[in-house]
């Protein structure tokens, strides 16, 4: 297994609008309610990556109010962390074929995916990658699929930046943002603002952070909206 750290972001971004704090977040799908979060690309700096998942899952630009903290999580033996792309083959050889290409994202494990770790074998991991519906509780595995990656595509460390961001930009009450996935696929967020207070509900774990840094959201003065 890989020792890398991969590096992750997470951006809480505000508004002052008709005299309250507001949060903007998205729906997407049966993935319950988030807001911008994504994988640092290597070589990229940690406030570069967060100002592009803003761009790229809300269509606009921002700019930093804060930096609020890092948390560094250890997966445990169960899940572990793509840290670089791999193809999953049904045996665990180089030459193997690929498992169901069409039903993992474009053929490969995305570097930044997390996948339950099954077994190892001799320098390989059979893994599965697992889609739930968030929406429900608990959560509840809609598709999975299984196959056989080289061990060190994978690490078991996580670490996560926090930060408080700003658009330059006004913004509607409500829109949409097509982003780009692997190869053919794309994702549709649907975005809107809502109230700091009371906090609002996101999806585990994303909930966890909200509560962690909540009250550090209401001490950056943030720009007006009419």
């Amino acid at each position: 297994m890989s020792q890398e750290c991969v590096e992750k972001v997470t951006a809480f971004i505000t508004r002052e609008h008709r005299g309250r704090r507001e949060l903007l977040v998205f729906d997407h799908g049966l993935s319950g309610t988030q807001v911008p979060a994504g994988t640092v690309e290597y070589g990229e700096a940690l406030e570069a990556a967060v100002l592009r998942e803003v761009q790229e899952e809300t269509g606009y630009n921002g700019h930093l109010l804060r930096y609020l903290g890092q948390e560094t999580l250890d997966l445990g033996e169960a899940q572990r962390m793509v840290v670089k792309h791999a193809l999953l083959r049904q045996a665990p050889f180089a030459d193997a074929e690929v498992v169901a290409p069409e039903e993992i994202l474009g053929n490969a494990l995305r570097r930044g995916l997390t996948v339950r770790l099954e077994r190892q074998q001799e320098g390989w991991a059979y893994v599965y990658l697992e889609e739930f519906n968030l929406e429900v509780e608990p959560p509840r595995i809609i598709r999975s699929v299984g196959g056989w990656v080289p061990g060190d595509t994978l690490s078991r460390w996580v670490r996560r930046s926090f930060f408080q961001i700003q658009l330059y930009d006004e913004t509607p009450e409500r829109w949409e943002q097509f982003a780009e996935g692997p190869e053919q696929y794309q994702y549709t967020f649907h975005l809107y603002w809502q109230p700091l207070e009371p906090m609002p509900h996101l999806v585990a774990p994303q909930q966890a952070w909200l509560a962690r840094f909540y009250t550090h959201l209401f001490e950056h003065s943030v720009g007006l909206s009419s």
